[in-house]
């Protein structure tokens, strides 16, 4: 496998890419395994790598933080006991990129809706169960700045050992965060909506009736993201296949 080491982070990390794909950020051991390198090599090499690289279309120019941001390793927390799930700018498995609307439109919450509701059983009929589940989430749309490195976002009551599904609700709505830049892109909407409603339907039928531990919770998340980054990229890809034969 192809991968270049183009610089190190504050936190260890390494800014890659591989295989031309947009660039990610590694532990210090995967990104050895990638370049074939030792570890004592990474920041050598890195260095002389280090040119500024140009912002992946749709894409922020820097990522420095994991998949759904757990506290310490995966299916940890911190002393809040906050259970969180996010798709972020540096997915591993790789985010599909996606493009704008070509003629600039910008989709309201309804219209985005919409799109997700004609699409989605052609992209994967299972998530015909989770259709319900479009019309309890509160979209709160956020700045970039505001989502610090997030597409979307959802997370339940804060500090609680337990959790139940109802504990996802507030005022009988779940809330998802989203970047205001999602809605530009029909073929964002489709693969960001698809993702966390993935992840929501999932955790709903895990939990069912009764209650899970917080930490169990956190690791059944973590467990779901790459499964639910790949119904992601499969959707975006629908819909870029869809404009390309109306084009």
């Amino acid at each position: 496998m192809q991968a270049t080491v183009h610089g190190r982070n504050t936190d260890g990390s390494y800014h890659v890419t591989i295989q031309g794909r947009p660039s990610v950020n590694l532990s210090e051991a995967d990104a050895a395994a990638l370049s074939g390198m030792r570890p004592d090599e990474l920041h050598t090499k890195s260095q002389a790598n280090a040119e500024a690289l140009p912002p992946e279309p749709g894409m922020p120019e820097k990522a420095t933080t994991q998949d759904h941001e757990p506290a310490g390793s995966e299916g940890e927390l911190d002393e809040t006991n906050a259970v969180k799930g996010a798709g972020r700018y540096d997915q591993v498995p790789l985010m599909a990129r996606w493009k704008d609307n070509p003629d600039g439109a910008v989709r309201t919450w309804d219209e985005a809706k919409q799109i997700f509701r004609k699409h989605i059983k052609k992209v994967e009929p299972m998530m015909e169960e989770a259709l319900d589940l479009v019309d309890v989430i509160e979209v709160r749309f956020k700045t970039p700045e505001e989502m610090k490195g997030k597409w979307a976002s959802y997370a339940p009551a804060r500090g609680k050992k337990h959790y139940q599904w109802r504990d996802f609700f507030d005022n009988g709505r779940i809330v998802l965060h989203v970047d205001q830049r999602v809605v530009k892109s029909d073929q964002a909407i489709l693969g960001i909506i698809a993702h966390e409603l993935y992840e929501l339907n999932a955790i709903r039928n895990k939990i069912g009736s009764g209650s899970i531990p917080a930490v169990a919770l956190q690791r059944f998340i973590d467990d779901v993201h790459s499964a639910a980054v790949e119904l992601q990229n499969k959707s975006v890809h629908h819909k870029q296949n869809q404009n390309d034969k109306t084009n």
